[in-house]
């Protein structure tokens, strides 16, 4: 290639023959399809890559398919874990957004245990909430590790704690606005937004 020579000029040959055999408009259509599906392809691989995210650790897996219930159960999360387990496997798309194959379906305890520490997640069960727009919190780890639990709430936060008796309290059903990170609040909670740090939201 010269030194004056467009960099794009490589595609000229091919660009011409093409209009040569399908026509200037067939050649429109031809770009256009081509483009769509890079662009297509692109979304595909980020949506897929916000899927994984979401879903990198057991603790957002049982959130998420907590939210993924409550929303097609009036807003009601499941009652026990029988039912829960259930769930999974009454829709195709629950695997799929959890990041889990057909085999993964028939071990689910793994996911039910926390990767933090290793023990069972204790989970509330049977709560209304409203997915992705409350705090309420869902899904706890047991010990933790290094001295922090995580606990993970219907608003998609996952927050950690480190103070037994704020752990207690949250899992008692009293979060205050202040155990919520700020950014949080600029979402779905912004009707609280006036609430004081120690009044309880949820």
């Amino acid at each position: 290639m010269s030194q004056t020579e467009e960099p794009w000029s490589i595609f000229t040959p091919l660009v011409r023959e093409s209009e040569m055999k399908f026509g200037y408009v067939g050649l429109c259509w031809m770009l256009v399809a081509c483009l769509f599906t890079a662009l297509v392809g692109c979304g595909e691989d980020n949506l897929s890559k916000g899927f994984k995210k979401a879903n990198e650790f057991n603790i957002q897996k049982i959130a998420n398919a907590y939210r993924m219930f409550a929303s097609v159960n009036k807003n009601v999360g499941p009652k026990d874990e029988s039912e829960f387990k259930a769930f999974f496997s009454t829709r195709e798309e629950i695997p799929k957004r959890l990041g889990l194959s057909k085999s993964d379906l028939e071990d689910l305890d793994q996911y039910f245990i926390s990767d933090a520490d290793g023990e069972p997640f204790v989970i509330l069960y049977g709560q209304r909430i409203k997915p992705d727009l409350d705090y309420s919190a869902l899904v706890f780890d047991k010990t933790g590790a290094d001295g922090v639990r995580r606990i993970a709430l219907a608003c998609s936060e996952v927050i950690e704690v480190s103070d037994n008796k704020q752990y207690d309290r949250i899992l008692a059903g009293k979060i205050k606005r202040s155990d919520v990170p700020a950014h949080v609040f600029g979402g779905g909670g912004g009707q609280i937004s006036e609430e004081t740090e120690n009044e309880v939201v949820q």
